[in-house]
This record gives C-alpha cells, structure tokens and sequence, in this order.
C-alpha cells in the first residue's frame, strides 16, 4: 500500500513539474500585450474657445498627426526631459505662451516671445513657396522649422537631429506610433519631422469677429472698425 501511495505521489508530482514547465515554455514563446502609458496630450481633437476666437485641432483620423501630436507634448525630446513643445505654444491660450519670454529646459529665457502656430497648414511648404518662419524668418519649410527648437541651446538642448532620433527610438511606445504612421518601424529625422509638421498644419483657428463681419454675419462695433482701418 506504502509502494503505491508512493507511487501515486511521485506521479502527480512529475506531472505537476511537467505542467509547469509547459506553462514557463509557453510564457516565453507567448508575445506579451504590454500597456504603454503616453505622454498627456492636454486637450482632445475638439475645438475649445478662446477669447471669442474658436481654435481647433483637426486631424483624428490622421496617424501621422496623432504621431505629431504625441511628439509635440513629449518632454522626453528635450535633454532633460523636461520641456515639450507644448511647454510654449500652450493649447489653452491659443498655442502661444502668457509670458514675454518662455523658459528653456534649464530655466533660461528665450530671446523672443514664443509665436502662435495655428492656420499654418500651407505656410513653409514646397508648393507655397519661400515664406518666413519664425521672427526673424530664419526658416521657410516648416518640417524644417519644427526641429530647430528642439536642437536650440536654449529652448530644448538636443544636440542635434540625430540625438532627437536616438531619443525617440529608446521610448518603446513610438514603434506602433511610427508604424501605424508611415507603415514601418524604422524611425528617422524626416518621419519626425514629417509628423510634428503634419500636427501643426492640423491646427487652424477661425470664426472670429472679424471672420464672421467679413461673411456679412456680423457688424464690427465703432472701436473694432477704427482698429480695423488703423491696422
């Protein structure tokens, strides 16, 4: 009786140890479904209102703006992880900031107020032609343009396109982002650029008092029109 109980015993225990090494096997073969928290994107693709003037951010559909716009809110694209490019174009106030001078990543002042970016959707593209980018115009092809902060000394610190590329590939949440953009994982300066540009291009404000007068929908009060005929 003693034989077979042991007999018994060392039987569940081998299958035992054989189901469990099934089970690690299978663990290791099994590709793991992995949640990836992104980075916050503040706002949803709606509209939100302004001081009157209604800015929207366009492009719900689009993976290659969706990238942009996971891009454009990153921190991690700046050495110190610590600023994003939505640091000082903010989206509640128009995509501008509420300070003469926005803070780089290490607390220095830029040398200039940091411009809206809306309505930018033909501006600094091949088929517009030349036009100037930035205060003091130093650019005029907008995926050009959305890299120079990131590379500037003051604003961002990355030394340059390449250490962006380098960032971006050590986060694990991009390569799905990339591929669902450009239908490959390889990532490169021109797909970031690409992305952060076609982000910008998707934010354009109108309906504004002056829109609306313009479409005979509105009437411009006596201070609207002097200011209007003095611009």
């Amino acid at each position: 009786m003693k034989i077979n109980s042991l007999r018994t015993f060392l039987l569940i225990a081998g299958l035992v140890t054989i189901l469990f090494a099934c089970k690690k096997m299978e663990d290791q073969l099994t590709p793991k479904t992995v949640s990836l928290v992104l980075p916050q994107t503040p706002y949803d693709y709606s509209h939100f209102d302004f001081g009157g003037v209604d800015v929207f951010v366009v492009g719900i559909n689009n993976d290659v703006a969706t990238l942009g716009r996971v891009l454009f809110y990153d921190t991690h694209l700046s050495i110190n992880n610590t600023v994003s490019c939505g640091s000082c174009h903010k989206q509640s106030i128009a995509f501008s900031d509420n300070v003469t001078f926005s803070s780089g990543f290490e607390n220095h002042k830029t040398l200039r107020n940091t411009l809206p970016i809306q309505n930018l959707s033909t501006i600094g593209s091949f088929s517009s032609g030349p036009t100037s980018l930035f205060w003091d115009g130093r650019s005029t092809f907008l995926p050009s343009m959305v890299l120079m902060p990131i590379t500037n000394h003051v604003e961002m610190g990355m030394s340059n396109v390449n250490s962006i590329v380098d960032k971006v590939k050590s986060l694990s949440y991009y390569n799905d982002l990339f591929f669902k953009a450009f239908g490959t994982n390889q990532i490169d300066a021109t797909k970031v650029s690409d992305a952060l540009s076609s982000f910008v291009r998707s934010i354009f404000s109108g309906n504004t008092r002056f829109d609306r007068s313009n479409k005979n929908q509105t009437e411009l009060n006596g201070l609207e029109h002097e200011g209007r005929l003095l611009f």
